[in-house]
């Protein structure tokens, strides 16, 4: 396991888990989000990670639009996997 922090969603800056479910082309995707919402997502422009169905994401909400998001973050495979230990700990 690694002793990096994993970064997880800022609540005090709207941030929350996703799962992306399809794309639309063009960096925007259909996500389904912790808060029980489904919305749809872009990839900002500066980010510089690759997207696909299934993956972890965090989502950052407008706040002038809550149906809408910003994927800003794209977990990878050993951090999904580490956060998935995790939290079956805490439970």
């Amino acid at each position: 396991m690694s002793t990096e922090t994993i970064r997880t969603p800022q609540e005090d800056e709207d941030e929350v888990f996703g799962v992306v479910k399809s794309s639309h082309g063009q960096k925007r995707f259909n996500v389904v989000c912790t808060d029980d919402e489904e919305r749809n997502c872009r990839v900002p422009g500066s980010a510089e990670f690759w997207v696909e169905e299934d993956d972890l994401v965090i989502v950052s909400v407008w706040d002038f639009q809550p149906s809408r998001g910003d994927i800003v973050y794209k977990y990878s495979d050993s951090e999904r996997d580490e956060l998935e230990v995790k939290f079956e700990k805490e439970n």
